[in-house]
């Protein structure tokens, strides 16, 4: 993952704005973010796990409380209240990330097109995958609570509701072990 999101205004150019999503992860992160600040506007947006305070997930990048509060003029916020202080210098805006705007399509259009042809009720999906004796344990099924989906909602979606779902990343790629699945959804 990166944690750099180019921004686009309304015609899909590109504009001199970088949204910062998720702690940097890697050295030259912090290097490209040093090296072009002054040229730039870096702004915070939260939208990965709890950035920009440090994730409670065990298996994700740890970071100072206050590394990234600080770091950017402004932060994009999606809490309507928060245990987040912000110091006086920056700028907090109220907007999500689901605020921004997807592609304008048809989607009856393409729908006749046959662009969109239903083939499952749900999906899910994880990454980071690690599967160790039928479990899985890795960053992406902690982040997105794997034990829960295994052990509650697919008997609840195949078994009682009758549904066909899709896992994906649930097979490990380096020894393709797959995580358990309950009984209710084996075929489906």
């Amino acid at each position: 993952l990166k944690p750099f999101q180019a921004v686009r205004d309304e015609h899909g150019r590109y504009v001199n704005i970088i949204l910062v999503h998720m702690m940097f992860t890697e050295p030259e992160h912090e290097l490209l973010y040093q090296r072009y600040k002054d040229e730039i506007l870096f702004l915070g947006i939260m939208s990965f796990e709890s950035f920009p305070l440090p994730s409670p997930n065990p298996r994700t990048f740890q970071h100072h409380r206050n590394k990234y509060l600080s770091m950017f003029p402004g932060w994009l916020n999606m809490y309507r209240s928060s245990d987040i202080s912000f110091p006086s210098h920056v700028s907090v805006l109220n907007m999500s990330q689901s605020d921004f705007t997807l592609p304008d399509i048809d989607l009856e259009e393409e729908q006749k097109e046959g662009k969109h042809i239903k083939r499952f009720d749900f999906a899910y999906a994880m990454s980071d995958l690690n599967v160790t004796s039928g479990e899985c344990d890795s960053w992406g099924a902690f982040a997105k609570n794997w034990s829960f989906v295994r052990d509650h909602a697919l008997d609840i979606l195949c078994g009682d509701l009758g549904m066909t779902g899709v896992l994906m990343v649930t097979r490990d790629e380096k020894t393709n072990k797959a995580c358990d699945i309950p009984p209710s959804c084996e075929g489906k």
